[in-house]
C-alpha cells in the first residue's frame, strides 16, 4: 500500500543527493567483457574520490571493495554475480560481494546476487574455509565509523549470509528488494548517526536456519543515533525454532522508530524485542505472523506499540483480548487500529477515570470504569496500581457490588479485585472501581499513569492504564486580536476578539469576557499542545472609540491565570476619516471656491477628523495641480463627534492674476486594522473673471404702505450669481442672497425684505422720497452694472405677508388695510395674483350664513380662502387708523364666531382676548394648520398657546362681547 509522505521523504532525500553528486567528477567506462572477472573494480581503482561513476550494463563475475568517497550508478541492468567468489578484505565486513569500507559513498541500481551462494558450514566461515558471503557489506575491518553511506534500489538476493550488512556506519537503505538471502535482509550490530531503513522490500529471508542467527527481514542490535524504519514490506522471512521474524530489535537497540511498515506473514514473530528504551511502533500493518505480531516476552520494560492493524478490529490476541496477531506480555497495544493504515481509525478499550484532571493535595474520590467492549469472553479479575509517588496516599476504596477485594499491597499500590460467581463484565458490560487519595504535591504539572489490567476468563489479559494530571501550573494568555491601536471591523460589521489560552494539561479552561456586547462565536479550537483558541464576535454595533476589555481566565481546576484579568485595549475605529476644506476668502459653489479678480492672498484650511491617522506620505497627501504639497498635519485640541481633529492652514496662498483654476485634492487613509479606511475629497479653487450680466427686473415696481413690491429680479452669470446689492439713494440697505430670491417659499427678515419666487418685497422710508437701485455679485465678488428699480415716495403704512398654502387657508388681516376691497387685497398676492384664488367665503354670524366672495374684506374677521398653489399675500396698512380715529374694536355675537387675530406678532390667546370675558366664551378656540390641511386647538390657559399675524379663529359665545384689540 502506498507511503506517500515516506516516500516524499525519500525522494526528496535521493534528489538532494542525486544534486550533491552532480558537482562531482563523472568517468564512464565501457563495459568489460563479463567473462574477464574484472571491470567493476577497474572503474574504482582509476576513479578519484568524489567521482560518479556510471557502471555500463552487464553481468559482472567479481566481488568489489570500495574504499573511498564514490558515487556509483548502474548505467543500465547491471548484475554483480558474485558465486562462490574470495573476500576482498578480511573479518566479517570484507566477507561481501560488495564491500564498501568508507563514507561518502552512493550505490544505486545494481543487482548483487549469489554472494557465497551453496557453501556450508558454521556462520561466517565455512569447514572448507570460505567465508558466507554477504550480498553487501558495509563498514571498516577496524570498526572505525564511515558516514553517509545510501544503497538505493538495488536487488540484492541469494547471498549465503545477509543480504545487507552494516557495522558502524551511517547509512540510507531506501528502495531495495532484499529477497531470498541465507540469514537477514538486513543486519547491522551498530548503527550509527541518523540512520534510516525505508521503502524497502525484505522478503523471504533466512531459509538456511543456521545456528545463531534469527532469520530476520531486518536485525538491529546496537544503534548509536536514531534509527528510522518506515514504509517497508517486510514478509515471509523464515527460519528454524524461534526463528523467521519481520523487525528484530536485540541488544542495545535505542532509538528505534517502526513506522507505517507492512509486517506480514514471517514465520514466527513480526516483531520481536530484546530492548525498549526509547524505541516505538505505530502505524504499522502486522497481520498473519506465526506466533506472535509482537514479542517482548524478554524485555525489561513494556514497549510503546500503539496505533498499530493486527488483522482484526477487535485487536492483538496472544495475553490480549481480541482476535488479531498475538502480543505478548510486556506490548502496550491500547490504542490500536479498526482497519489497515492508513485508513483505520483508533480504536481503544473503554476505560476512563475521573476526575483525570485535579490539583495538588486534595482528598478526592478516583472513579475508574472499565468497560468490556472487545471480550466474548467476561472480565472477573482486575488488578489496579495507583500511584504512591510524590506523596499520593491511599485514603478508602471500594469494590463494584459483589465484587471482592482479593489482595492490596499498599507499598507498592496494587490491588486484585475479582468477582464473585456470575458478576463478571460481560460483553458491553462495566463496573466501577472507587478509590479515596490524596493526590500528590508537585512543584510542576505531572502526569500520574495508574495501571489496570483486565483478565477474563479465558485467561487472557488486556491493559488498560489510565492517567491523572495534576496541575499545578497557571493558565498564560494571548491576545490574538485586537493588538492594534486602531481596530477596525471585518466583512459584515463583525468585531472580533481572538485570545489563546495556553495551558499544560488538555482540559478545556473557562474564560469570561467583562463586555456583553460580545460573546463566544463558536466552540474553542485546538490550535497547538494544549493551546485552545477562543473567538469572540459583537452582537451589536460597536461605536468608535476606546475599547476596554478584560479577559478572566481559569483553567479546569480553578488555577488563575498569570494575568488576571488579562486586558486587551484598543481603540475601535470603523469610519473613514472626516476631511473638509475650506478656503478664504472665496465662496463655495458645489465643490468650487470661487475667488474674485482682485484677490492674491488666500487662506486654505484642511481638517481631517478620525482616531488614528498616518504620516503624510504615499498614502496621506494634499496635492495641488497633481503636486504633493510639502504640508503636515498638526493636531489640534478640537474634536469632531469624539474624533480628534488635524489641520493644516496654509497662509498667503499666492498665484498669478492669470492662473484661472487650482485643483486642491486630499488623501487620508487612517490606521485602522485590519482594513484600512481611506476619504478622498477634491476641489476647486477658480477665479471668477466676468461679472453678472443682464441684470433686470419686470417693471414697473410697485409702491405699497410702507414698501415696495419688486418682481422678476434677475441677472446672469458664468458661474452664478452670489447676491443681490440694494442701495436706498446710494446707500447699502439690504443684501439678498440667490437663494431667497429663487426660494419656493417666503423667506427674508420680518420688516426689513422678504423674497419668493424673484419677488421682494421691500420696507422702510414711509412718506419719503427714494431712489432704490441694484447690483448683482457672483462667487467671485465681482459687481454687475448697476439698474434702477424704483423712483418715487413710498406710501405711509406697512405691510405683512400672509403666507397660503394649496388648499383651505383659514386667514385674517394682521393690518387695518388701505384698500377693503377683496381684489385690491388678492391683487397682492406675489406670485399669481388674484388668479391664484379659487374662492373666498365669509361667514355671517348674525345671519348663520355663508357670503362667497364679498365684496370687502376687513380686519378683524376671518376668512377661508381657497388656493391653487402656495403664495404669499401681501397685506398692505396700518396698524391703527390715521389720527383723529379711534382703535378698533370688534362684536363677537352670541354663538359661533369666525373671528380674525389683528396684530403683526404673535400674541397668546390670553393676551389677545383679554378685553372678553372668560366666562362669555368656550376657552378652547380652533384654528386651521393650512401647511397640513388639519384642525388645531388653541386653548386661553396654556401660556405657550398663541396666534401668529393672519390667522383666523373659529370661537364660541355664550353671549355677545367687545373684543378690543391690545394696542400694538
Amino acid at each position: 500500500m502506498p507511503k506517500t509522505k515516506a516516500l516524499n521523504k525519500t525522494i526528496t532525500t535521493v534528489l538532494i543527493l542525486l544534486i550533491t553528486l552532480s558537482t562531482l567528477s563523472v568517468i564512464n567506462i565501457p563495459a568489460v567483457k563479463a567473462d574477464t572477472g574484472s571491470g567493476i573494480q577497474e572503474m574504482i581503482n582509476i576513479a578519484s574520490a568524489g567521482a560518479t561513476v556510471y557502471v555500463p550494463a552487464g553481468i559482472y563475475n567479481e566481488t568489489i571493495a570500495v574504499n573511498k568517497s564514490l558515487s556509483l550508478i548502474a548505467n543500465g541492468t547491471v548484475i554483480i554475480n558474485a558465486t562462490a567468489q574470495t573476500a576482498k578484505g578480511s573479518g566479517a565486513a570484507g566477507y561481501g560481494a560488495v564491500w564498501i569500507n568508507a563514507s561518502d559513498v552512493h550505490f544505486e541500481g545494481f543487482r548483487v546476487m549469489n554472494a557465497g551462494w551453496n557453501v556450508t558450514g558454521a556462520p561466517d566461515l565455512d569447514s572448507n574455509g570460505i567465508g558466507d558471503y554477504r550480498g553487501i557489506a558495509i563498514g571498516t575491518v577496524d570498526k572505525s565509523d564511515i558516514s553517509n553511506v545510501t544503497i538505493t534500489n538495488c536487488v540484492v538476493n541469494g547471498s549465503g549470509a545477509a543480504g545487507i550488512q552494516s557495522e558502524y556506519a551511517e547509512v540510507g537503505i531506501v528502495g531495495n528488494r532484499v529477497f531470498d538471502n541465507q540469514w537477514d535482509g538486513f543486519v547491522s550490530y551498530v548503527l550509527r548517526g541518523s540512520s534510516n531503513i525505508t521503502n524497502n522490500e525484505f522478503t523471504g529471508n533466512g531459509p538456511s536456519g543456521k545456528t545463531g542467527w534469527n532469520d530476520a527481514g531486518i536485525e538491529v542490535g546496537c544503534t548509536n543515533g536514531t534509527t528510522l524504519i518506515e514504509n517497508n514490506t517486510i514478509s515471509n522471512n523464515v527460519g528454524g525454532s524461534s526463528k523467521g521474524v519481520g523487525i528484530y530489535l536485540r541488544d542495545n537497540a535505542n532509538y528505534t522508530t517502526i513506522k507505517g511498515n507492512d509486517i506480514k506473514d514471517n514465520s514466527h514473530y513480526g516483531v520481536l524485542v530484546k530492548k525498549v528504551d526509547n524505541n516505538v511502533i505505530y502505524y504499522n500493518n502486522i497481520v498473519g505472523n506465526g506466533e506472535y505480531g509482537v514479542n517482548a516476552s524478554l524485555a525489561a520494560a513494556v514497549i510503546k506499540a500503539t496505533l498499530n492493524w493486527w488483522g482484526d478490529a477487535t485487536g492483538p490476541s496472544g495475553v490480549a483480548f481480541g482476535s488479531g496477531d498475538a502480543v505478548s506480555a510486556n506490548v502496550a497495544y491500547d490504542p490500536w487500529l479498526d482497519a489497515p493504515y492508513p485508513e483505520g481509525e483508533p480504536r481503544t478499550f473503554a476505560r476512563t477515570i475521573s476526575p483525570d484532571v485535579v490539583s495538588a493535595e486534595q482528598i478526592l474520590w478516583f472513579d475508574i470504569t472499565v468497560t468490556n467492549d472487545v471480550s466474548e469472553a467476561s472480565i472477573y479479575k482486575v488488578n489496579i496500581t495507583y500511584p504512591i509517588t510524590d506523596g499520593w496516599t491511599f485514603v478508602d476504596m471500594s469494590a463494584p457490588p459483589m465484587w471482592v477485594i482479593d489482595d492490596h499491597d499498599s507499598v507498592k499500590g496494587i490491588v486484585i479485585f475479582r468477582a464473585t460467581g456470575g458478576y463478571e463484565i460481560p460483553l458491553t458490560g462495566s463496573a466501577v472501581f472507587k478509590f479515596k487519595m490524596t493526590t500528590g504535591k508537585t512543584t510542576s504539572t505531572t502526569i500520574y499513569e495508574w495501571g489496570i489490567e483486565c483478565t477474563n476468563t479465558a485467561e487472557k489479559k488486556a491493559l488498560m492504564p489510565v492517567e491523572v494530571t495534576v496541575d499545578v501550573e497557571k493558565p498564560t494568555i494571548a491576545v490574538d486580536a485586537p493588538t492594534v491601536p486602531h481596530y477596525s471591523v471585518g466583512a459584515g460589521g463583525y468585531l472580533w476578539l481572538n485570545i489563546t489560552v495556553h495551558d499544560d494539561v488538555n482540559a478545556l479552561p473557562t474564560v469570561v469576557v467583562n463586555d456583553t456586547r460580545f460573546e463566544l462565536y463558536a466552540s474553542p479550537t485546538v490550535t497547538g499542545t494544549y493551546d485552545f483558541a477562543f473567538r469572540y464576535i459583537n452582537t451589536e454595533t460597536i461605536p468608535d472609540g476606546p475599547l476596554n476589555v478584560h479577559f478572566n481566565v481559569t483553567d479546569y481546576v480553578g488555577n488563575v491565570a498569570t494575568e488576571y484579568p488579562k486586558p486587551a485595549s484598543t481603540t475601535v475605529d470603523n469610519t473613514a476619516p472626516f476631511i473638509w476644506i475650506e478656503v478664504e476668502p472665496a465662496t463655495p459653489v458645489g465643490s468650487t471656491f470661487y475667488i474674485g479678480i482682485g484677490t492674491t492672498i488666500i487662506d486654505i484650511n484642511v481638517t481631517v477628523a478620525n482616531y488614528g491617522l498616518e504620516d503624510i506620505g504615499p498614502l496621506t497627501g494634499i496635492y495641488i495641480n497633481d503636486t504633493l504639497q510639502p504640508w503636515t498635519f498638526s493636531p489640534t485640541a478640537k474634536e469632531y463627534k469624539g474624533y480628534p481633529v488635524w489641520e493644516h492652514i496654509e497662509t498667503g496662498f499666492a498665484t498669478p492674476l492669470e492662473d484661472k483654476l487650482w485643483i486642491l485634492y486630499v488623501n487620508a487613509t487612517d490606521t485602522a486594522s485590519p482594513s484600512h479606511h481611506t476619504s478622498e475629497m477634491e476641489v476647486k479653487i477658480s477665479r471668477d473673471l466676468e461679472p453678472p450680466y443682464e441684470i433686470g427686473f419686470t417693471p414697473p415696481a410697485e409702491a405699497i404702505c410702507g414698501g415696495v413690491i419688486i418682481r422678476g429680479l434677475y441677472a446672469k452669470d458664468l458661474v452664478g450669481v452670489k447676491d443681490y446689492m440694494l442701495y436706498v439713494n446710494g446707500t447699502l440697505k439690504w443684501t439678498i442672497g440667490e437663494d431667497e430670491v429663487t426660494s419656493t417659499e417666503f423667506t427674508g427678515v420680518t420688516w426689513q425684505y422678504g423674497a419668493f419666487q424673484r419677488i421682494v418685497v421691500l420696507y422702510g422710508y414711509a412718506g419719503e422720497f427714494v431712489n432704490i437701485t441694484v447690483i448683482a455679485e457672483d462667487f467671485g465678488l465681482n459687481p454687475s452694472d448697476e439698474i434702477v428699480l424704483f423712483t418715487g415716495v413710498v406710501p405711509e403704512g406697512e405691510w405683512c405677508p400672509v403666507e397660503l398654502y394649496e388648499g383651505w387657508n383659514l386667514i385674517s388681516l394682521p393690518l387695518i388695510p388701505a384698500s377693503a376691497a377683496r381684489t385690491d387685497i388678492l391683487s397682492l398676492i406675489l406670485k399669481q395674483g388674484i388668479a391664484g384664488v379659487t374662492v373666498v367665503y365669509e361667514y355671517d354670524q348674525n345671519l348663520d350664513s355663508w357670503i362667497s366672495n364679498p365684496t370687502t374684506m376687513t380686519d378683524g374677521k376671518g376668512y377661508w380662502v381657497h388656493m391653487k398653489a402656495y403664495d404669499v399675500m401681501i397685506v398692505s396698512g396700518s396698524k391703527m387708523p390715521p389720527p383723529g380715529g379711534i382703535p378698533p374694536t370688534y362684536t363677537l355675537t352670541k354663538g359661533w364666531v369666525l373671528a380674525g387675530f389683528k396684530s403683526t406678532s404673535d400674541m397668546t390667546v390670553a393676551e389677545y382676548l383679554a378685553s372678553v370675558r372668560n366666562a362669555s366664551y368656550f376657552k378652547i378656540l380652533f384654528v386651521w394648520d393650512a401647511k397640513k390641511q388639519a384642525w388645531d386647538i388653541r386653548n386661553r390657559d396654556d401660556p405657550t398657546h398663541k396666534f401668529t399675524p393672519g390667522q383666523g379663529f373659529w370661537i364660541y359665545m355664550y353671549e355677545e362681547e367687545v373684543l378690543i384689540p391690545p394696542l400694538p
